[in-house]
């Protein structure tokens, strides 16, 4: 018995006419697409897969805005605004008694607050004063002999003391007396002010003490 075998495969499906375009996707029945011209692809043709479309950039971040600088704002009266914008409008006259900045800027008002400035009196020396301390220096040093009651011009008292001193020198009593007379008041001179001085033994002619 002869071996017969049966081919049972399937019969391959006739080629449809009709393809599509990998190129622009238009549907097309011939060797070449009827709209870009891209060439039939063969029997089996599996179009490359597409490229992935590359991620997006992160978006920069938001940079605060720089603050704008601080202009102090000077107010202008109305007035001046008003004259000003009429000014610069052409053929524009300033109408007589308008409003005019006063020359040389800022002005104090009268009978504004002024600190009142005292000059202090010249005090001229008066005729015959003498010096307190010449006086005080003469007195603790040649007040035993009373060269300080001749320099101010106590001619009595001077002579009184230079008599005590020299009239007493035998018994060493006269020139130590008139020597501490002499120490206190030169010490009462150079203690007092230049006018209690000036009043008390110049003017007043206070001869002791």
């Amino acid at each position: 018995m002869a071996n017969d075998f049966i081919d049972v495969t399937p019969a391959a499906e006739p080629e449809s006419p009709y393809w599509i375009c990998p190129a622009c996707g238009y549907n097309s029945s011939g060797k070449f697409c009827s709209a870009c011209g891209f060439p039939r692809p063969a029997a089996g043709y599996v179009p490359p897969a597409p490229e992935p479309e590359p991620e997006p950039a992160p978006a920069p971040e938001p940079v605060a805005a720089p603050a704008p600088a601080y202009t102090p704002v000077t107010a202008v009266p109305a007035a001046v605004a008003g004259a000003a914008a009429a000014a610069s409008t052409p053929g524009y006259q300033a109408p007589q008694g308008a409003y005019q900045a006063p020359q040389g800027g800022y002005q104090a008002p009268q009978g504004a607050y002024q600190q009142p400035y005292q000059q202090q009196p010249y005090q001229q020396a008066a005729p015959g004063a003498k010096s307190r301390t010449t006086a005080g220096i003469l007195a603790i040093l040649l007040g035993a002999v009373g060269a300080h009651k001749f320099y101010l011009g106590y001619t009595t008292e001077a002579l009184i003391m230079l008599a005590v001193c020299l009239l007493g020198a035998c018994i060493a009593v006269g020139p130590i007396v008139t020597a501490i007379i002499g120490i206190i008041e030169g010490i009462l001179y150079l203690t007092k002010t230049e006018e209690e001085f000036q009043a008390t033994y110049v003017q007043g002619r206070k001869g002791w003490f």
